[in-house]
């Protein structure tokens, strides 16, 4: 088998930033630390991801539609609860984020094609620390050490973004270089 991976989307709508170890971050409806993801709206109008779909395995690319009605506002942000319960709500994914790294696309819709419109992979994730655009949409990807989803990202200063290196996941004793 021959393995590809798309190249990175100019958009209208990205994956942004995931958080795929949330053991102390933000908590979701039922209070859960969950995994999750973040998608941008990087154009200047609203995006109707209806029948859209995210999954974390290409072969099965249909595995979370968004429900109907589901819009990111111009420039807009929207959070993805990746916890495989979706009965906590309209925004959890039948997935959760390997901390070990994996993949994750955004599909479009089946009069579209299910065209894979977005997709990262990523390395191995250490509590707390997202993984993500800065600036938001932007072409460079780095761990975050204050996770930032729903929102644009925040504090770009030294010590708050790392590039992304994978040789540099951070050692099992928590400490960072």
């Amino acid at each position: 088998t021959l393995r590809t991976l798309p190249v990175r989307s100019t958009g209208p709508v990205l994956i942004n930033e995931l958080l795929a170890d949330n053991d102390n971050g933000d908590l979701d409806s039922k209070g859960e630390a969950e995994d999750w993801l973040e998608l941008l709206n990087t154009s200047a109008a609203d995006y109707d991801l209806s029948g859209h779909y995210l999954t974390d395995d290409i072969g099965e690319p249909k595995k979370w539609e968004f429900p109907a009605n589901t819009k990111i506002l111009a420039g807009g942000f929207l959070r993805i609860w990746c916890d495989n319960e979706p009965g906590d709500g309209p925004l959890h994914a039948s997935f959760k984020l390997s901390d070990e790294g994996e993949e994750v696309f955004l599909i479009d819709t089946d009069a579209r094609g299910n065209l894979v419109l977005d997709g990262i992979l990523f390395a191995r994730q250490k509590s707390d620390r997202s993984y993500g655009n800065v600036p938001d949409g932007g072409p460079h990807i780095y761990y975050l050490w204050e996770p930032s989803g729903g929102a644009p990202v925040t504090g770009t200063g030294p010590g708050k973004v790392v590039p992304m290196d994978r040789r540099r996941t951070g050692s099992p004793g928590g400490t960072d270089l």
